[in-house]
């Protein structure tokens, strides 16, 4: 089987830049189209992306660098876009 490395804080930083200026937000934290962020192999979890690395080290990191408070609302509607897309926030993540 194979497992996919979790992406470099570089790439998170990159990717989240990329996600605010298409406007996907709601797609990078759910690790659709392009923004897969693979988990840890030695997380004891069975999720498709590592969410919070995506937040801690790409959404926050991308504002720390640029300081855009546009991102803190992109971000904000991204998580409202994710509930409304999944009815409530029930099964995020697609397979």
């Amino acid at each position: 089987m194979h497992i996919d490395e979790p992406l470099s804080n570089e790439r998170l930083i990159e990717l989240a830049g990329q996600a605010f200026e298409k406007n996907e937000i709601a797609e990078f934290l759910c690790g659709e189209k392009e923004y897969s962020n693979p988990i840890d192999k030695w997380t004891p979890a069975d999720v498709p992306t590592d969410i919070g690395r995506s937040i801690k080290q790409g959404i926050h990191k991308y504002y720390l660098s640029n300081q855009n408070d546009e991102v803190i609302k992109s971000y904000i509607a991204g998580i409202y876009l994710m509930m409304q897309k999944h009815e409530g926030g029930h099964d995020l993540w697609k397979y």
